[in-house]
């Protein structure tokens, strides 16, 4: 009977077309904002224990810590010190369970930070629960992937 709980209870469930729309809504404006670095927005679609790694560097950090990040790189875009020519999310895929999603996806992202040129390609799978009516993520981790 336990077992059948367990199952029943991390089965994957369709969302509404309503939830589904509000979370498509959500993954765009958690976009545009780290894009702009506009840490008061992502501020409202975080949960309280937010966990952010990056699979790079294997760093770890909790909400405060990524939204001081996000700070630091909207000062960066606004001396110039970074300059983002290229922003792109693809190969979206979305695995819902009752209240929450998991969402994976490829960022590929090409500009210059502090005179160097750069171009990445990460694998992203984040976790979004549904708090009542909205959307916000819980957790994000990144993979790079390799040029080829």
């Amino acid at each position: 009977m336990l077992s059948l709980l367990l199952v029943l209870a991390t089965a994957v469930t369709e969302p509404d077309s309503s939830q589904r729309a509000a979370l498509h809504a959500a993954l765009q404006v958690l976009s545009v904002a780290f894009q702009e670095g506009d840490a008061e927005t992502l501020d409202t679609l975080l949960t309280t224990d937010y966990v952010h790694t990056n699979g790079g560097s294997g760093t770890v950090l909790d909400r405060t810590q990524w939204l001081d990040y996000v700070r630091s790189r909207r000062a960066d875009l606004e001396r110039g010190m970074l300059r983002v020519d290229r922003y792109e999310t693809s190969a979206v895929s979305i695995r819902w369970y009752q209240a929450a999603a998991v969402v994976s996806s490829q960022v590929t992202s090409e500009g210059t930070q502090n005179g160097v040129s750069f171009a990445t390609r990460l694998r992203v799978t984040q976790v979004w629960i549904r708090v009542g009516r909205r959307w916000r993520r819980a957790a994000f981790h990144d993979s790079p992937i390799p040029p080829g």
